[in-house]
């Protein structure tokens, strides 16, 4: 995995970290889930960039705050989380 673009804390002081890197082929824009080493991750394309958001939290709570994570261009996430 490539080295993390931000590492952030939500409104619910949850630290996230954000992965991004030039995506080699099509894919979605839903952000899809998976669970490695105690650790949920959400991945998902935009544009020509594939990113993935890492941490210890619920499922449900990586796959939202993935979900919200296109729409934040330019923004800080702490402030749009």
């Amino acid at each position: 995995m490539p080295e993390p673009v931000d590492v952030a804390y939500t409104e619910q002081m949850e630290r996230v970290v954000l992965y991004a890197r030039r995506a080699k082929t099509p894919a979605e824009a839903v952000p899809l889930t998976e669970s490695r080493e105690n650790r949920n991750l959400a991945y998902w394309e935009t544009g020509l960039f594939a990113y993935a958001l890492t941490r210890e939290v619920e499922t449900s709570r990586i796959l939202l705050l993935s979900s919200e994570m296109p729409s934040l261009e330019g923004k800080d996430m702490t402030e749009a989380t």
